[in-house]
């Protein structure tokens, strides 16, 4: 399961209609399992900021996070937006696979280059050659 952070402002339409705020968090979690199956809110929390609510959610992919972005937003939320999220250590373990696979890739390229375009030897293109 992936994470997922679900940032959401209130409309002026979720604060004039039932339910409360307290009542609206245990109906969103029902309207997920119903309608965005395999979507768990791990927790949510109160924000200040351009944000009202952060929503910390399990989803099993992309598709499934857009469709709770969908069952939140049919409660009046004004706005919501979906941000993956990776654990720190996961991610340092992609930085540095990357950095290896980036640097053999420069190695090659620049091995090639060398090949291709020897030192004492210009490129063709420029219509000069050293004498």
């Amino acid at each position: 399961m992936a994470k997922y952070f679900l940032a959401c402002r209130i409309g002026s339409q979720a604060l004039q209609s039932p339910p409360s705020l307290a009542e609206l968090g245990p109906r969103i979690v029902d309207k997920l399992q119903t309608l965005a199956a395999g979507v768990a809110v791990e927790h949510w929390y109160a924000l200040l900021g351009p944000y009202d609510l952060l929503y910390l959610l399990d989803a099993p992919d992309n598709a499934t996070a857009m469709k709770a972005a969908m069952v939140v937003r049919s409660f009046g939320y004004d706005h919501t937006e979906v941000w993956p999220a990776m654990e720190m250590g996961r991610f340092g373990s992609l930085v540095e696979k990357f950095a290896v696979e980036s640097a053999e890739y420069d190695r090659q390229v620049d091995e090639a280059s060398e090949e291709s375009f020897p030192a004492s030897d210009p490129p063709a293109w420029t219509g000069t050659t050293i004498t």
